[in-house]
């Protein structure tokens, strides 16, 4: 018998979730440690998507996480989903612990796609190169290595280029305080990324977070029309004990019509400057390696890859 017990996250399971988070940090440093409230947003049906194991004296050894993307587009039935299964490095010994918690990982997965007859589910998991033993785990499941992704940085001291909108658009920094500004985000946004889709309530959920209080979107317009955007944010928490603090560029779409005419250049042009301006020091975004039009974009840029993790992946059919 297991002596551990499985539950859904629940409000009073955040100050022991971030306690794995911190213990598994610093262990691994480099690995992020999100704010614990997300994990009850709409993107994880408010805390539906995590498993929590626990010891019987009542600690947390480690969780798992389900955030699945599901396509609107008939035209595209391949669905995303990223998953982890973290557990304290001293739980490592626990027969098991993993075992289960990604019994529950694939049972939840199974429930969110259960009409989805036709589709082909992408189930990812995400580890830096010293993950050792998460990464022999997965493999050892059925997740072989599908690639890797860059984390690249900009340092804003650096000459920034100031890069215009071409003739004919309107690049301005933009805040959707509308529901229709909004709506039109994230129609525009699914256009560009039909296999990982937002919600609607997932992106205002996302603008009552502390990321979103520093944030700005720069977006640019043909007429009426959304023809790109990007968010530019910063963590101010995580920066607090930083001394070269770093913000985002994260986001970044051009709808199909309007790609190959500079506008995410002149985007990222503006998105950098107001970094600076607000005292960042360096601007960081992610990018897939095999996305090689983005990557020569961002390197133009002033980007320089400064970290690497890599996907572990299995697809299988809907149920």
């Amino acid at each position: 018998m297991s002596n551990f017990q499985i539950k859904n996250l629940h409000p009073d399971d955040i100050p022991a979730l971030m306690q794995v988070q911190q213990e598994y940090a610093r262990h691994f440093p480099g690995v992020q440690v999100m704010p614990g409230g997300i994990y009850l947003s709409p993107a994880f049906h408010q805390g539906d998507d995590i498993f929590c194991a626990y010891h019987p004296n009542g600690q947390m050894l480690g969780y798992a996480v389900v955030y699945a993307q599901l396509s609107q587009n008939p035209d595209v039935p391949t669905h995303t989903v990223w998953t982890e299964v973290k557990i304290l490095p001293a739980m490592g010994h626990m027969i098991g612990l993993r075992e289960t918690l990604l019994d529950q990982v694939l049972r939840r997965i199974r429930e969110l796609t259960i009409d989805q007859h036709n589709a082909q589910i992408e189930i990812n998991f995400q580890y830096f190169p010293y993950e050792v033993e998460s990464i022999a785990f997965v493999t050892s499941k059925g997740f072989p290595y599908n690639g890797s992704i860059y984390v690249m940085q900009r340092d804003l001291n650096n000459h920034l280029p100031s890069i215009q909108a071409p003739p004919g658009f309107l690049l301005k920094p933009w805040r959707l305080e509308s529901q229709l500004e909004r709506e039109q985000y994230v129609q525009a946004r699914n256009l560009c990324f039909p296999n990982a889709p937002i919600s609607l309530e997932e992106w205002v959920y996302f603008m009552s977070s502390p990321s979103w209080s520093t944030a700005t979107n720069f977006a640019v317009f043909e007429t009426d029309q959304l023809a790109g955007c990007l968010t530019a944010y910063w963590d101010a928490e995580k920066n607090r004990n930083l001394v070269e603090k770093i913000g985002y560029t994260e986001y970044i779409f051009v709808c199909p019509k309007w790609r190959r005419k500079g506008l995410a250049s002149a985007m990222i042009s503006q998105a950098l400057d107001f970094l600076r301006q607000n005292g960042m020091r360096h601007a960081q975004l992610q990018v897939r390696t095999d996305n090689r039009d983005a990557l020569k974009l961002y390197e133009k840029l002033g980007f320089v890859v400064v970290q690497e993790s890599g996907i572990y992946t299995r697809t299988i059919s809907g149920t």
